[in-house]
């Protein structure tokens, strides 16, 4: 009973227990865009063609076009714009215009203008519509008064395109006509054609449905000789007579050249 007690005393005693690790928590990361000094990557947006028109709207062949297109950048820059112009199909090499200049085309021809915008990342493209070029409408050359007398008088126009015209009236008393062809003005007068005043209208056609028209006033009497016919605001004014210092009264069939005598010539 001694002896058991004596070796219980002498055993050494137990280590004491490692106190518990407790985990460390987890450090979240810090979000990009706080106080980290770093920034997210901005994003590129594409330039926008806001607007494009064209100058005259139905341009002939003696008309330059001019087209004014309008583009932004939402970033804030200014987008370069790029022009590549095309006639029936073809492109026109070596010109960036937004210009075209007439004695590039002609009647009938089809124009078209692509335009690129770019912010030196992005290119967007937008073009006009096709452009038909439109007929010229002939033109009348003869000047207001020049018309004297209608047998004979040659309506004098042009056209433009080159188109072959030709001519017509309205308006006009009985016994008047103008050659289709040569816009020759003829008179013959007409037993049956109603006295008065007559406003004629002379068209010059091309045969694409352009026309040009001059108007001219005739006063005419019934039955009377159309060679006689002349513009009612203006007709001829009689011709002047000088007495000659030899003749005591003037002579009614004195020849051309008596008529400018001067009046001190013996």
């Amino acid at each position: 009973m001694i002896l058991l007690l004596l070796s219980l005393a002498c055993s050494d005693p137990p280590p004491p227990s490692a106190p518990a690790v407790q985990p460390e928590p987890a450090v979240e990361p810090a979000a990009a865009d706080q106080d980290t000094g770093t920034r997210q990557a901005s994003t590129n947006r594409d330039p926008v063609i806001t607007s494009i028109s064209v100058t005259p709207a139905r341009p002939t062949a003696h008309d330059d076009v001019v087209v004014e297109v309008t583009a932004v950048d939402p970033d804030g820059g200014h987008p370069r714009l790029d022009y590549t112009w095309t006639i029936n199909g073809q492109e026109i090499f070596g010109l960036h215009s937004p210009e075209l200049s007439h004695d590039r085309f002609s009647k009938g021809d089809e124009l078209r203008l692509v335009v690129e915008a770019s912010d030196g990342e992005v290119e967007v493209e937008g073009s006009t519509r096709v452009i038909v070029v439109a007929n010229t409408p002939p033109e009348i050359l003869n000047k207001p008064g020049s018309l004297r007398k209608v047998e004979g008088f040659k309506v004098q126009a042009e056209d433009l395109d080159d188109d072959p015209l030709s001519f017509r009236l309205e308006g006009e008393p009985e016994g008047m006509s103008i050659d289709a062809r040569t816009g020759v003005l003829h008179y013959t007068g007409s037993e049956e054609a109603e006295g008065g005043a007559y406003q004629v209208t002379i068209y010059a056609e091309d045969d694409d449905g352009g026309s040009a028209r001059w108007q001219f006033g005739i006063t005419v009497q019934a039955g009377s000789p159309g060679k006689k016919g002349q513009a009612a605001e203006e007709e001829e004014p009689p011709t002047r007579r000088r007495r000659s210092s030899r003749d005591e009264e003037p002579k009614e069939d004195e020849e051309e050249e008596d008529v400018w005598e001067d009046e001190d010539e013996e």
